[in-house]
């Protein structure tokens, strides 16, 4: 984009060659390139190499070769693997220390929330009765009773639901920052992405909801 902005309204850039100059025509922009880090001209490679060696012969050569397999034996390269430093990143004891150490307190805060929750709903039974007791006397059915303490459990367990969704999304962001640190103590580049594992985040639902219809069937026991 710096370059993009550089070359102006007319999208022509200069690309020095030695003494020479190349224009180039911008087509498109790009904030991230592999193996390279800042500024960088994406061009077509035999396009390029004919332009830059019709103006200056013999001074533009590939310095570097992308391949999908590791090159034969004896070829004289000096070889980076993305592969393997994916898989030093990713089995960092730190960094993998860090995201158990969240899994936990997760699992954690969400048996708590839904013991929270129960003892709540027995709770309001307990401390409610005699308000439970005045609204049967003014001709509430059992069915009534039922469907407002099912809706105060609801009320409840949406706004902590809400509540631990924003929690996690905050919690998140820190997830990031921490992987990025304990993976090379620099940022990372590319920027990390956040990936949700959507069965775990599924399944805590389903412990929710599990939690919240226990919960129910235990204040409809109580009231009958």
């Amino acid at each position: 984009p710096a370059i993009a902005r550089a070359a102006g309204s007319s999208g022509i850039v200069p690309l020095h060659v030695e003494n020479q100059v190349i224009s180039g025509r911008i087509v498109a922009t790009t904030r991230y390139f592999p193996s390279v880090d800042g500024d960088a001209v994406i061009a077509d490679l035999p396009t390029w190499l004919t332009a830059a060696n019709t103006a200056d012969p013999g001074t533009a050569t590939a310095s570097e070769l992308w391949r999908a397999t590791p090159p034969p034996a004896g070829v004289p390269l000096e070889i980076e693997s993305q592969r393997a430093r994916e898989q030093e990143l990713s089995s960092d004891p730190l960094a993998r220390g860090a995201v158990a150490l969240l899994l936990v307190t997760a699992v954690v805060g969400l048996v708590l929330a839904a013991v929270g929750l129960l003892l709540t709903v027995l709770g309001d039974l307990r401390d409610e009765r005699g308000a439970l007791f005045d609204l049967s006397a003014q001709g509430s059915t059992p069915a009534d009773l039922r469907r407002h303490v099912l809706v105060r459990a609801g009320t409840v367990g949406l706004v902590g639901l809400v509540a631990g969704l924003a929690a996690g999304a905050i919690v998140a962001a820190l997830v990031v920052a921490v992987v990025t640190v304990s993976a090379g103590a620099e940022n990372a580049l590319p920027p990390l992405l956040l990936s949700f594992d959507w069965p775990l985040a599924l399944a805590a639902i389903g412990a929710l909801v599990t939690a919240s219809a226990a919960a129910a069937a235990a204040s409809v026991r109580r009231l009958r």
